[in-house]
């Protein structure tokens, strides 16, 4: 599972396309479609600020951990409610008491639909964006991470040892017949 990152691109262009043939050709348009679709241009705008918002299992690919965080709540908890607005949408006409939740929906969306597109972006990048990072890398350096690898001094299959140090660096220790020997290198947090 370390290895599947599923992406989530796929899925919203799903959710969207199959939002757009319920306005375009069943003729079908509530506020549960409209909240549908709102949810995932949102996740569109989030994903522009932090690539983490494109996976539902981000892991960190030098170490294969996962990275699950509050986006990666986010962005599940958008495109289930996604599918249940559209679910809801595509029988709102066949019940009465949707059609009076779909009302309220309507008044609602004057707000969240700005909010989720325009708002909730900008206070991610302003304000969670860095701690989320920050918060990986605390998480990540709480552990040491073991690989094997063949040594670039004798060629021997070796034992290596990852710390990570910063948001930005990592050292490597690895243990060889050859010796032990320490270098650092840079590396990127984000998944």
């Amino acid at each position: 599972m370390l290895d599947e990152k599923w992406g989530a691109i796929s899925l919203q262009v799903s959710i969207i396309a199959t939002g757009s043939y319920l306005v375009y050709y069943q003729k079908i348009s509530n506020s549960f479609i409209l909240m549908s679709i709102t949810l995932i241009l949102s996740l569109f705008c989030l994903q522009v600020i932090s690539r983490r918002f494109l996976l539902f299992y981000p892991t960190q690919g030098l170490l294969k951990v996962p990275t699950k965080m509050v986006d990666t709540f986010l962005l599940r908890t958008f495109v289930i409610l996604s599918v249940f607005f559209l679910l809801l949408g595509g029988t709102a006409e066949s019940s009465t008491m949707l059609q009076a939740i779909e009302i309220n929906l309507r008044a609602w969306c004057w707000v969240l639909i700005p909010f989720l597109i325009f708002i909730l972006p900008m206070i991610w990048h302003f304000i969670f964006d860095e701690k989320i990072r920050t918060a990986l890398v605390d998480e990540l350096r709480k552990k040491e991470y073991r690989t094997s690898l063949t040594c670039p001094k004798c060629g021997v299959l070796s034992s290596q040892i990852i710390r990570v140090l910063s948001q930005n660096s990592v050292e490597y220790t690895v243990d060889c017949e050859c010796g032990t020997w320490k270098y650092l290198s840079s590396i990127n947090i984000g998944y």
